[in-house]
């Protein structure tokens, strides 16, 4: 799928995180263009990343988190450590993944919001919301 130049006027990517009791942890990924250079990676297509649990932030941050909550996760689901991880990771930044010749950014932002998904339906609870502005850089400090 082509992008239309005046879509957006900066390309996105977005990480969705999440654990299936079937197949583990997942994370799909998806950006606005070929950002990265990889040919795998179709814009506006979601792949699979294989479970990797660091997308979007540098694995130290990841590592960073007590062990006892992330253990907790991977029984109970990631809305007890969601805060305390992502605040984590938007805390360090990290290389643009959309410029990579730019000084590193802080890429985390907005909110988080907690979906569960059943058989049933599905429901949505915003966790957290940081007071970042939509096109400004996000400062976490």
């Amino acid at each position: 799928m082509e992008r239309k130049a005046d879509a957006w006027p900066e390309d996105w990517e977005i990480i969705v995180a999440g654990f299936s009791e079937e197949h583990g942890p997942a994370i799909r990924y998806m950006a606005s263009a070929d950002i990265h250079g990889i040919p795998d990676i179709e814009p506006f297509k979601f792949i699979d990343t294989g479970g990797e649990l660091c997308g979007g932030a540098m694995p130290e941050t990841v590592q960073a988190i007590d062990p006892d909550l992330m253990a907790d996760a991977t029984v109970n689901g990631l809305a007890k450590i969601a805060v305390p991880l992502f605040e984590a990771m938007r805390a360090v930044p990290g290389p643009n993944p959309a410029r990579p010749e730019l000084p590193p950014v802080h890429g985390i932002g907005g909110h988080i919001d907690h979906t569960v998904l059943t058989m049933d339906g599905g429901r949505t609870e915003r966790i957290h919301t940081w007071p970042d502005v939509v096109g400004e850089k996000i400062r976490p400090l």
